[in-house]
């Protein structure tokens, strides 16, 4: 796959510019994720090194072809001998003196085997070399995010025909999974998530083989990974006919996610997007049932950065992508989570996951 509509040049030169990169300096990057961000590279091992004018996309025979058809921006460095024995050679090669390190994503063993190769390099750690440039989306990313977001709205719509006495939580999940490859994706961007009943008040509870009964509820949390970029979305319907108490919840929590999307702007911190859910959900009693963040950010990776949540105070800026999902959660009797997935535009959010979002009620038969 030819990924060249993706400006990669200009991501490596933000990130030299981020670190205010010197000649004998270099930036040395493990996650898979942030090799395909820079690259368009796809492999299940590769190294990232990028220098002052150069970059070197390292990986073994198994993606020398792969490299090549796939037009991948950068210069190929072939490993020949072991992985620690040829990038330490590249390094000596090149005298480069330092060598920052993402410190949430090096793992213990490949500082190890560099630096003790390497004892006069300094390996510096970072916090989130390339967070920072990953959050704020470029018009091709948005692009793929929003055809990831339809994508998946799709599949829900699809997958409410199969609600039905008896069906399990695990059978709906694996329709799931199927339905979504059957759309266009690559996989699951993470386990579906699909609670029958009073399972709805655990957040992030697993399908088991529990069938649907008559007058419950139906939480469904997923999203696939689609031309690299994830989807993630919730919804909350009602098999039967629910109760007042349960139609008012969820109105009142429809509420304050729709407060949060109209209210929420470019140049806010992340805590005070948050906020907004909380202060709503107070004024409606429900604020002690919403335990977890309002949102995280999706991209490559399901979560990232920005994570909208109390304790953090990065700026929202446009073409950052995230998820508004407030939920409350009543211990052994049921859960209401609404998620969307969004963009910021013009200073204000946009709606991904364009679907309705009033409470559906599944006739039973």
């Amino acid at each position: 796959m030819n990924q060249a509509k993706f400006d990669y040049e200009k991501r490596i030169e933000k990130l030299r510019e981020n670190l205010s990169l010197k000649k004998d300096e270099g930036i040395l990057l493990f996650n898979p994720k942030d090799v395909f961000y820079f690259t368009g590279f796809k492999g299940t091992k590769s190294f990232l090194l990028i220098t002052k004018t150069e970059l070197f996309l390292i990986t073994d025979f198994r993606y020398f072809e792969k490299f090549e058809k796939e037009n991948c921006f950068g210069q190929l460095f072939k490993i020949k001998t072991s992985y620690y024995d040829d990038v330490s050679g590249l390094i000596f090669r090149l005298k480069l003196k330092k060598i920052f390190l993402d410190e949430t994503k090096t793992y213990c063993e490949a500082y190890n085997e560099l630096s003790s190769r390497l004892p006069t390099v300094n390996f510096l750690f970072k916090k989130n070399i390339s967070e920072n440039l990953r959050s704020v989306k470029d018009n091709s990313e948005i692009e793929i995010l929003k055809e990831a977001a339809l994508k998946t709205v799709k599949v829900f719509d699809e997958i409410l025909s199969f609600l039905g006495e008896g069906i399990t939580e695990r059978k709906l999940a694996l329709k799931l999974e199927e339905m979504l490859k059957l759309e266009g994706f690559e996989k699951v961007s993470f386990p579906p998530i699909v609670l029958f009943g009073s399972k709805t008040s655990m957040p992030h509870g697993e399908p088991e083989n529990i069938e649907l009964k008559k007058n419950q509820p139906v939480l469904m949390d997923f999203g696939g990974v689609y031309k690299g970029y994830c989807s993630d979305f919730t919804r909350t319907v009602f098999f039967g006919k629910p109760d007042s108490s349960f139609q008012n919840i969820y109105a009142s929590l429809l509420n304050c996610q729709k407060n949060v999307i109209k209210s929420a702007k470019a140049g806010m911190k992340a805590f005070q997007i948050d906020a907004i859910a909380r202060e709503c959900l107070d004024k409606e009693s429900l604020g002690d049932f919403f335990k977890h963040s309002l949102g995280h950010g999706v991209g490559l990776d399901i979560h990232e950065s920005p994570m909208i949540s109390p304790f953090n105070d990065f700026v929202i800026q446009n073409g950052m992508v995230f998820t508004v999902e407030p939920g409350v959660y009543f211990e052994n009797r049921f859960g209401i989570r609404i998620e969307d997935m969004v963009v910021v535009k013009n200073d204000a959010l946009h709606v991904l996951t364009d679907y309705p979002k009033e409470l559906i009620l599944i006739k039973q038969e």
